[in-house]
């Protein structure tokens, strides 16, 4: 992995030791996200569902709750059928294919939760995010597995492990024990199969992480679409937000990757360019992911 200190050679005054990235240092997108961050930070917020879709831009209080009451009485079937105490895998399976048929229904690259209770629009992140939700929402215990370019979810159920996979329609759903453990090995073994215009990461995962993981791992997607389409800015943006939520390699290499472009692209003047490599070197160099918390 190539070093931070790249930067620092080309504008030195830059660099801070274990910098902490505050919330006043973020750029928010609406009103919306930054109470709901704010209240992350505070500790009083009560589920993972709004601070979710207060990623997108358009998002409003009004909308939040309308998707939220839509989300709610989706589940009212389900309420007295899947609860922790007794998770079904004959309820749960059709909760998952309930679930593509009624909101999973195209998928596109960087969809948001919001596009995809909205138009049906999603992907591997925002799909696996519903899912979880919904399972928070029913206080069913389980885990989400983040892999270098996937993402699933398990749970443990009276008759053994599930797996979900929100980006497959029709297998998606895996109860079987020993379709369990191939799958897992072929998802791990996916892990050097790059598609096509992926960039290579120099780091392995393959790790449980939180639902904090699963926004800090959304707004990481973010940056990675403005950084594809020449917004260095806004992608430099959108990870200092991951980094409040998730600690990761990711950010860390995206960063470098970022800084780079930032520093080659001839878009920006020299006092921006300052002013955004001084922030990719806190972000580096950031020693919590929230200060305080």
């Amino acid at each position: 992995m190539k070093k931070a200190f790249t930067f620092f050679m080309v504008i030195a005054t830059c660099w801070q030791a274990h910098a902490q990235i505050l919330l006043t240092d973020l750029s928010y997108q609406s009103a919306l996200e930054q109470s709901l961050i704010k209240k992350y930070q505070n500790n009083s917020l009560h589920g993972y569902f709004e601070l979710l879709i207060a990623a997108d831009e358009t998002m409003t209080d009004a909308v939040a709750n309308e998707f939220n009451q839509e989300i709610d009485l989706f589940l009212e079937k389900y309420n007295t059928k899947i609860t922790s105490n007794q998770i079904q895998g004959r309820y749960l399976s059709q909760l998952f294919y309930k679930v593509h048929r009624k909101y999973l229904k195209r998928y596109v690259q960087y969809s948001s939760l919001s596009e995809t209770i909205q138009n049906g629009n999603y992907d591997c992140l925002s799909g696996t995010s519903l899912y979880a939700v919904l399972l928070e929402k029913l206080n069913v215990p389980f885990q989400i597995v983040e892999t270098n370019y996937h993402i699933y979810l398990k749970i443990e159920t009276e008759n053994g492990t599930v797996l979900m996979e929100s980006t497959d329609p029709l297998n998606g759903y895996i109860d079987n024990n020993n379709q369990v453990a191939s799958r897992m090995g072929e998802i791990e073994s996916d892990q050097e199969k790059l598609q096509e215009g992926q960039y290579e990461f120099e780091f392995n995962i393959n790790q449980i992480i939180s639902m904090d993981g699963l926004v800090g791992l959304q707004y990481f997607n973010q940056a990675v679409d403005a950084f594809n389409h020449q917004k260095f800015d806004l992608a430099l943006i959108q990870l200092e937000k991951a980094n409040v939520f998730y600690s990761s390699e990711r950010i860390i290499e995206f960063g470098e990757l970022i800084g780079r472009q930032i520093l080659d692209s001839n878009k920006y003047s020299y006092t921006d360019k300052s002013d955004m490599i001084s922030r990719v070197n806190k972000l580096l160099n950031s020693e919590v992911t929230v200060a305080s918390r």
